[in-house]
């Protein structure tokens, strides 16, 4: 007979640690608003009118004044992402092998980069989900350029927050690759105190100006894509419909290929093997309200804006052992010149 979930290979209570393990891992379901889907589709509002207020006029019996408030809708779609892989049964029987303890964060991580790369940058995900994912709806990025004095990282952050600013929106949080970490470290105003501050806790994320830095550990793709991400995070939101789930099963089989040319890889009652099946269900949707804009107008907010390093800088943390690169593109906006700064960007 077929097994299924043998509790000495994984309890239930597991799936929960690897969906908090996933969650850690991808900087979209960290910074992003999740909440539960009830269904496969589930419709979000959007502010699309404001309403407006006015003094009555000074004479008896005044009429008040009418106004509207209107809203429009995202829909979230909810799509399944899964992993199977192929354990040898003698792995599974081999008690002085810790085979959940090994295999648990890899699937975690395999759920994080798939949802990430899906949401960050649009690649692998479904028909339907933002093209370009969030990285296309904050370009073009600011190009962060080298200074004599000081490194103009910050300040080109400065100046895609004040992109989002400028539409009425509130920048809420920073994704970024570890690469542009070591950019950060070192970084003192005149006074001596950090412009980024160091998380105080083990794991926890870092802030620039008040709001959490959180580095993705599993990268951006493709690696020309933006290196740090600016964001309104609260108006991205990440439909979750199903837990992650897994299955076991030692009678199933792995194929390759498509079509005429798909052929069984492995035959888990012939070789021994136990298949192991990880899966979830979640969508997301960006909403783009009208909001107050600084100048007293009205207009669509931009929850996102980009930032990329430049490419002689992110080489050299490539030689130190960081991951991930930076190409020059066409149509960048470049950072206003960088003063040397006087007080914490941390505070």
């Amino acid at each position: 007979m077929p097994i299924t979930r043998p509790s000495s290979l994984i309890p239930l209570e597991y799936a929960r640690q690897i969906l908090q393990e996933a969650t850690d891992q991808s900087v979209s379901l960290r910074l992003g608003a999740v909440q539960r889907m009830t269904s496969k589709q589930q419709q979000i509002p959007v502010l699309s009118a404001l309403p407006a207020a006015a003094f009555l006029a000074a004479q008896p019996n005044a009429v008040k004044p009418s106004t509207d408030i209107q809203w429009t809708t995202e829909t979230i779609t909810a799509e399944e992402a899964a992993a199977t892989v192929a354990v040898p049964r003698e792995w599974v029987d081999d008690s002085m092998f810790n085979l959940w303890g090994e295999i648990r964060p890899r699937l975690a991580e395999a759920i994080a980069k798939c949802v990430d790369n899906a949401i960050i940058s649009g690649v692998g995900a479904p028909a339907g989900w933002p093209v370009g994912g969030i990285i296309a709806m904050g370009n073009p990025p600011v190009q962060a350029l080298p200074s004599p004095e000081q490194p103009d990282l910050v300040q080109a952050i400065s100046y895609a927050m004040s992109r989002i600013e400028a539409t009425g929106l509130d920048v809420t949080g920073f994704a970024g690759r570890t690469s542009v970490r070591g950019h950060f470290r070192g970084l003192r105003a005149t006074t001596g105190e950090w412009l980024v501050w160091a998380p105080t806790e083990p794991g926890a994320p870092g802030s620039i100006y008040g709001s959490p830095l959180v580095y993705s550990k599993i990268g951006f793709t493709p690696a020309t894509a933006a290196d740090l991400i600016v964001g309104a995070w609260d108006h991205m939101v990440i439909g979750l419909r199903e837990d992650i789930r897994f299955d076991l099963s030692d009678h199933g089989v792995l194929t390759t290929g498509a079509g005429a040319n798909r052929v069984v890889s492995v035959s888990a009652f012939e070789q021994d093997m136990v298949l192991m099946r990880v899966y979830i269900r979640l969508g997301y949707a960006v909403g783009r309200p009208v909001a107050n804009r600084p100048d007293g107008t009205q207009g669509l907010g931009t929850p996102f804006a980009n930032v990329k390093v430049p490419v002689a800088s992110l080489a050299d943390d490539a030689d130190s052992g960081d991951s991930g690169d930076s190409g020059d593109g066409g149509g960048e906006d470049h950072a206003p010149e960088p003063t040397r700064a006087k007080a914490s960007a941390g505070k």
